[in-house]
């Protein structure tokens, strides 16, 4: 992802219900946000392209002590699902995960989205515990 392509995944993200986890918090990152970690060198942000249209993306923050990545939000357009985009973009952001020696990911995946939680089974991700997720707005 570059700086040029926040302007479209934004548009996107904020209309995705998928990644709404609270009625009080807000459901995607600010333009701000996007910027900071597309600039950032520990972070893994990718984008799938179709004729110069975002089909897919890929959003991983990275915590360099810990070594410890988080795959925030996981994207494919309705048109292009179960093409392999979403597959590319993970193993792509495993790949440079790898790189920056992380050592774990993790990823909240919700519980109705079956066909998400069977693709990252698929890839050797482990189903883990469910748990109530909580927020609260600094």
């Amino acid at each position: 992802m570059t700086v040029t392509d926040i302007d479209q995944v934004l548009c996107i993200g904020v209309k995705e219900p998928y990644f709404t986890v609270s009625d009080e918090a807000p459901g995607f990152w600010t333009k701000a946000q996007l910027e900071k970690s597309v600039n950032s060198k520990e972070d893994v942000l990718l984008v799938a392209e179709k004729d110069n249209e975002i089909v897919g993306f890929n959003i991983t923050f990275v915590h360099i002590p810990s070594g410890k990545a988080t795959m925030e939000n996981l994207w494919v357009s309705e048109k292009y699902r179960k093409q392999g985009i979403a597959k590319q973009l993970i193993e792509q952001s495993l790949k440079e995960l790898k790189s920056k020696n992380c050592v774990y990911l993790c990823n909240f995946v919700r519980d109705t989205n079956n066909m998400t939680m069977q693709l990252f089974e698929k890839l050797g991700f482990n189903r883990g515990h469910k748990f109530f997720w909580v927020d609260k707005n600094l």
